[in-house]
């Protein structure tokens, strides 16, 4: 006993240092802080429908569907662009809604209650990996405080699941932590596990969301360089960089074929509004509360008062004491040169707030470094006063928004009316490109909707028939039809589905030629005269069978290094790492305990108090309007960014719409600008839906901000300007007749144009 009480801790076996290590309280406390950020989604039932949630909540039950198929990696969505189907899964990441789509199946038997699950999985992920990152090089007092400010940033708990509803973001972001404290374990303990731990992380972040994967990897590198250069670990540092691009080819399974494919489609960009840009000013603004009566949340891109300010505390700290700071000063510099990046260079990759808010986050930890100045007996307190003090100033970020809890059927057939209703595409968000490969212009089969409406969807369209001819359907699936046909003579299937290469027919075991329809882009197979079974299904192309071959190979190399790794007989050193004392972790525990209380009290749709901001407060100090259309669309107010302009200048139009029917139309407006002395008009904007949300699913009585910027050209002449809003009632096309009439508050009839009752003045 002796004897092995004198062995120092690092020559002893793993199994014997983990036996001497007790339990992290602060592990369970990150964990405790992910859900408690995650709140909204575990609280309420349902989830909101003026989001890209409901694009992600469509994705995961078409990959739940492919995958009871018998489909293991879906390539194709078939129930978009009115059912033709298009190659979407095949060019977009598939790990949020794989993983949702795995929940879906083997927990939730409901595609709502899956996604609900992976966002709640990206908060704990995003907290739990930023207090294990942060704890190895600062403190774990550090590490809760930086696992806060992460969970609660703006736009980690707000901007990104509620305003934008961008589930692969999220998830992304909040594998990052989780990614970096992968690749810290190899760089400093490497054990057995963390070549394949790297490489696995590596290449989730890229099954996720490409672009916040570059990112990550930027601050990887980032990280291998601060240990490179610190620590000295130019060994490891090349281990973990191997690691990285070993993570890369194992989902090649994915981005080879989207990248050596990616001239097979044509890429349709969809209508949608302005799109945001970051600058220094957004940044550094206050976030501003949810308006309970606003119905689409705007996206708020800034980092928040809290983290900035814990962020120049912690940057004080560590001037003040310069030890244990190099980590969190080290991510400071590399937050500040995304930041300059993300203006001057990538203003309108919005998603980048996320990143910056990571670095700032682990930069921040540097507060507890000043617990070296200060007496010994506030250290206890402190950890707990600065949780309730972060708490309480970033009230605004967990006060999240209220939704219907009844989110509606999500079937194929509901993707299409949700095409026909003039949202966009089921399964992707406003502003992500379509890829196609039919002729755009295509109309809508009649036959194709039948068969989405009744449930017995056929792909093949009908054919003149003689009493010697005969096609049942045996089977369809996303990927796949199967058909019984009797022909004498040669004939000509139209499939009503859109060609893309991989789609091949057989007869039996004999290829039948398929090609596209160069008129509109659908398939053609060519059947002979026979009588049997045909079979048309999505296969593989050699680029495709490359790129399996590719991760495959990565993936045997890390299962057999990881192997070696395991029989190695050197040992591994791992650094002791302090854990949180109890006596800290008691107060701690109250304060998070009371602020759970207080989100049970007054945050819940069922709390007995009220601490979300006064509804309608969106609308202060702009101008009332409460002019009503006879459809029951109502103007209720506008804001204009000022009323002297010269040429060249912006004119920033916000209107406020609401409705107090259920309206059934797709309504559009257009704005222009009338010179009242000469009776001109200048600028006339196109079309858009108001607030880029279609009409027919608004609910009643809840606002709509609908932006507008027009650009005053340099040529418009000195005067003063009236600004006039028509709305149409489209069909095909839009007609002067087609423009609804407006109504004063007192029911006086105004015409079909309604004139703001402020005017601007352009004076060069």
């Amino acid at each position: 006993m002796a004897l092995t009480q004198d062995i120092p801790t690092h020559d002893l076996p793993h199994w014997m240092r983990q036996a001497q290590h007790r339990w992290d309280w602060g592990l369970l406390l990150a964990l405790i802080l992910g859900l408690i950020a995650a709140w909204p989604f575990l609280l309420q039932t349902g989830l909101t429908r003026t989001n890209a949630t409901e694009n992600h909540v469509f994705m995961t039950d078409d990959y739940s569907n492919a995958l009871r198929e018998g489909r293991l990696y879906p390539r194709w969505s078939p129930n978009v662009i009115n059912g033709y189907g298009a190659p979407v899964a095949h060019y977009y990441p598939p790990a949020a809604p794989y993983s949702a789509a795995l929940v879906q199946l083997l927990f939730t038997n409901n595609a709502v209650n899956a996604v609900r699950v992976l966002y709640i999985l990206s908060f704990c992920l995003a907290s739990v990996g930023t207090y294990l990152l942060v704890r190895r090089h600062i403190s774990p007092q550090a590490g809760i405080l930086a696992a806060i400010l992460y969970c609660f940033s703006p736009y980690i708990s707000q901007t990104a699941p509620h305003a934008l509803g961008d589930l692969p973001g999220l998830f992304a972001l909040g594998c990052i932590p989780v990614a970096l404290w992968s690749v810290d374990r190899l760089l400093t303990d490497n054990r057995p596990l963390d070549v394949l731990g790297v490489a696995v992380m590596t290449s989730l972040l890229i099954l996720t969301h490409v672009q916040i994967a570059l990112a990550a990897l930027f601050l990887a590198i980032a990280l291998i360089g601060y240990h490179v250069f610190v620590n000295r670990h130019f060994a490891s540092g090349v281990m973990a960089f191997g690691s990285i691009i070993m993570g890369v080819c194992l989902a090649a399974f994915f981005w080879m074929p989207a990248l050596l494919e990616n001239d097979l489609v044509q890429w349709q960009k969809r209508a949608s509004s302005m799109v945001p840009t970051l600058n220094l000013g957004g940044l550094l603004k206050p976030f501003q509360p949810i308006d309970p009566n606003e119905m689409v949340l705007r996206p708020q891109f800034t980092l928040g008062l809290p983290l900035i300010g814990f962020t120049i505390l912690g940057l004080i700290s560590a001037l003040l004491t310069r030890q244990k700071a190099g980590f969190g000063l080290y991510f400071l510099f590399v937050g500040m040169g995304l930041s300059g990046a993300a203006i001057l260079l990538f203003p309108t990759h919005t998603w980048l707030v996320g990143v910056i808010s990571s670095c700032l986050a682990f930069s921040a930890g540097n507060i507890f470094t000043i617990t070296q100045k200060i007496p010994a007996r506030t250290h206890e307190i402190l950890p707990a006063v600065l949780i309730i003090f972060l708490f309480a100033v970033s009230q605004p970020t967990w006060l999240a928004p209220h939704w219907n809890p009844a989110f509606g059927e999500v079937s194929p057939a509901q993707q299409i009316a949700y095409e026909q209703q003039g949202a966009g595409i089921a399964i992707l968000s406003a502003e992500a490109p379509l890829p196609v490969t039919i002729d755009t212009q295509l109309q809508p089969n009649r036959f194709l909707l039948s068969g989405y409406t009744t449930g017995n969807l056929n792909k093949v369209a009908p054919i003149v028939s003689s009493p010697r001819s005969l096609i049942n359907l045996l089977e369809h699936t996303a990927h796949s039809d199967r058909l019984q046909v009797q022909f004498d003579v040669s004939t000509r299937l139209d499939i009503l589905t859109a060609y893309f290469p991989g789609w091949s027919a057989f007869a039996g075991n004999r290829p039948l030629p398929l090609a596209k329809n160069p008129a509109t882009g659908l398939m053609l197979v060519e059947v002979p005269a026979m009588s049997g079974e045909i079979s048309i299904g999505l296969g593989t192309t050699p680029i495709r069978q490359s790129a399996w071959f590719v991760a495959g190979l990565a993936l045997v190399c890390l299962l057999l290094i990881t192997i070696l790794r395991f029989q190695r007989d050197t040992p591994i050193y791992i650094p002791e790492v302090s854990l949180l004392p109890i006596a800290q972790m008691r107060l701690m525990g109250v304060s998070v305990l009371c602020f759970i209380g207080v989100i049970l009290l007054g945050a819940t749709s069922n709390s007995p108090f009220n601490l979300q901001a006064r509804p309608g407060y969106g609308l202060d100090n702009a101008v009332s309007l409460l002019n009503i259309t006879q459809a029951g669309l109502e103007a209720v107010a506008f804001r204009i960014n000022s009323l002297f302009f010269r040429p060249g200048d912006t004119l920033d139009i916000d209107l406020y719409w609401e409705t107090i029917r259920t309206l059934s139309q797709n309504y559009q407006v257009q704005i222009y600008l009338r010179d009242i002395d000469r009776g001109t008009r200048w600028h006339r904007t196109e079309l858009e839906t108001p607030g880029n949300y279609p009409t027919s699913r608004w609910r009643q009585y809840a606002y709509i901000r609908d932006h507008h910027a027009i650009n005053l050209s340099n040529d418009i002449l000195s005067g003063i300007y009236e600004i006039t809003i028509e709305v149409y009632d489209c069909g095909v096309t839009c007609r002067p007749e087609d423009r609804l009439t407006f109504f004063d508050n007192n029911g006086r009839l105004l015409g079909q144009a309604l004139v703001l009752p402020q005017t601007i003045r352009i004076q060069r």
